[in-house]
């Protein structure tokens, strides 16, 4: 058998000693090492030489080698321990590194240590960018505008702060046709113009991804914040031009303002998304209670709005057209007002997702058409040709709507032709087969159409030939700016030229000024409606408006002669 390397046992001082050392060795490396190895070989050899049998030296030699390999490791800890003590602090400190200047190999350490530092530090920084900062457009995204947001509330002491959030329409519809690569740039086109436009001081911008967007305001109130999103909208009504290729964006704000509407970043963003939603796809919309469908206050209302159908509590308000022709009166917009006991004057249309899932939207569009066939005796005296009712998303797929509109008609003896049905054109755009199909059964039902709010860019000419509607409206957010904006008056003017091309009556929204409606007219359109036509009215006052407008007509016809 292989007899053991250290076969003789170690006297009992020899192993003291280098217990002692073994620690110190950790720490010195090699050269403690090699000193304890050193006196351990002495020690060994001592037996083969005499030493500790005959030699009166001998167990002192024993205890002195090892202490001395001991004496020498202490002094080298006590040389390298300081400095190592101070890098070891450095490093969890995360201070400044010592001894970089240093020229030994302490020095290479330090100055390793130092760079290995720097480069975490980078990459954490660069992790942190990646977690708050949108790749696309380089804005903050959701979650560095929540951050943003949450840091902003509690420094906020009192002040107002608003969230905005704003949607691009038909963008996925146009990365879809222009290509990925082209949706994008548009997408950094519009995040770069929102920055140009760096609202205020501190005001934050975010891409939230797609076509959402988001500004923090703070200090900023309702009327503030409102101030903000018409500036943006004025903005976007230009086109985007990329490769040659422009297109329009229509553009929809969701508001929501602390403390009133959210008291922390969760609720704020939740009650403007929800605004947002109410908003469609061109509109601007603050937070109220009864836009949540969740909330205790909607589910009321809802609850309350089908015992209003039953006990008349609605009114039938109605929105005068005039024609720019002759400048008569030609037809209104009905629209339905709950004057409700606690909560004041609601719009039932802002309930519209609820109405929807409850049933209720159709009870509430039947209702409308019974008071407007109710009116219509009335509305007819006063020269009227038509009123139209705008119909919902959700009205394309109900196959019994002509059927229920001409019973609900007959009743009152209101002829289908005196009642136009109005869609949004993102609507028809969005379910083209449907829309075709539900436009057939209501021309043939003998009701007037109407494409509203026209002007997105999506529809067409061939799915306005199947439509065959009688009249387009030019959307709201190009009549409000076709007097100050040339592009928005090109699309005006496009628009009228597609409605002659194809035999329709060329109308247009936001008429809300004098030279509003100056402007249009040079532009082509036939029929306007806006504040500077009239508000919305109840059906009772319409006949006064009527007399009122016929005098000033007649008015503005006698200066002109002149």
């Amino acid at each position: 058998m292989r007899k053991p390397l250290l076969s003789p046992p170690l006297p009992a001082p020899l192993r003291a000693g280098l217990r002692a050392a073994a620690p110190f060795g950790g720490v010195l490396g090699p050269a403690a090492a090699l000193l304890a190895l050193e006196g351990l070989a002495w020690a060994l050899a001592a037996p083969q030489r005499g030493w500790g049998a005959s030699s009166p030296w001998g167990d002192w030699a024993l205890l002195a080698l090892p202490s001395f390999a001991v004496a020498v490791a202490a002094a080298l800890v006590w040389r390298f321990h300081r400095p190592l003590s101070a890098l070891t602090r450095a490093c969890a400190d995360d201070a400044e590194i010592p001894l970089r200047r240093r020229s030994d190999a302490l020095g290479e350490l330090a100055r390793a240590i130092a760079a290995m530092r720097e480069g975490l530090h980078a990459e954490r920084d660069a992790l942190r960018r990646l977690a708050h900062e949108d790749a696309l457009t380089g804005l903050l995204n959701r979650a560095g505008f929540v951050a943003a947001l949450e840091a902003a509330l509690a420094g906020a002491e009192g002040t107002a702060l608003s969230v905005l959030l704003l949607r691009l329409d038909r963008c996925r519809h146009l990365a879809e046709v222009l290509g990925a690569g082209w949706g994008a740039r548009m997408l950094q086109s519009a995040g770069q113009r929102l920055l140009g436009q760096q609202v205020r001081a501190g005001d934050l911008v975010a891409h939230f991804g797609g076509g959402e967007f988001a500004l923090l305001l703070p200090g900023a109130d309702a009327a503030d914040a409102w101030g903000v999103a018409e500036r943006l909208s004025d903005v976007f009504q230009l086109p985007i031009t990329l490769d040659e290729q422009s297109v329009d964006l229509g553009v929809a704000f969701g508001l929501a303002t602390w403390p009133e509407q959210g008291d922390d970043a969760a609720a704020l963003l939740g009650r403007a998304a929800i605004a947002l939603d109410a908003a469609g796809s061109d509109g601007m919309v603050a937070y109220a209670p009864a836009l949540d469908r969740s909330s205790t206050l909607t589910l009321t209302l809802l609850a309350e709005l089908g015992r209003a159908l039953a006990a008349e509590q609605l009114r039938l308000f109605l929105q005068p057209t005039v024609s720019l022709v002759g400048g008569r009166l030609v037809g209104v917009v009905a629209g339905v007002r709950w004057h409700h006991p606690r909560q004041g004057l609601v719009e039932p249309a802002a309930l519209l997702p609820g109405l929807e899932q409850t049933g209720l939207a159709r009870s509430l569009l039947l209702w409308t058409v019974a008071a407007v066939a109710q009116q219509w005796p009335t509305l007819r005296g006063l020269g009227l040709s038509w009123v139209q009712i705008s119909l919902a998303p959700r009205d394309l797929i109900d196959v019994d709507l002509a059927d229920r509109l001409q019973r609900t008609l007959r009743r009152h003896g209101m002829p289908p032709q005196a009642l136009c049905l109005g869609w949004n054109e993102a609507d028809l755009v969005a379910e083209p087969a449907r829309a075709s199909a539900q436009a057939d059964a209501l021309r043939r039902a003998g009701f007037g159409l109407i494409v509203d709010e026209y002007g997105g860019g999506g529809t067409s000419l061939a799915l306005l030939r199947r439509l065959a509607p009688d009249a387009l409206r030019v959307a709201r957010r190009w009549g409000r700016a076709s007097e100050r904006d040339e592009d928005a008056a090109l699309i005006v003017r496009a628009a009228v030229a597609v409605a002659r091309t194809l035999g329709l009556r060329a109308g247009a929204a936001g008429a809300d000024s004098a030279a509003l409606r100056r402007a249009l007219t040079r532009l082509g359109c036939e029929e306007v409606l806006g504040e500077h036509i009239g508000p919305p009215l109840p059906a009772t006052g319409l006949a006064e408006f009527e007399a009122q407008w016929s005098v000033q007509e007649q008015g503005l016809s006698a200066v002109a002669m002149h």
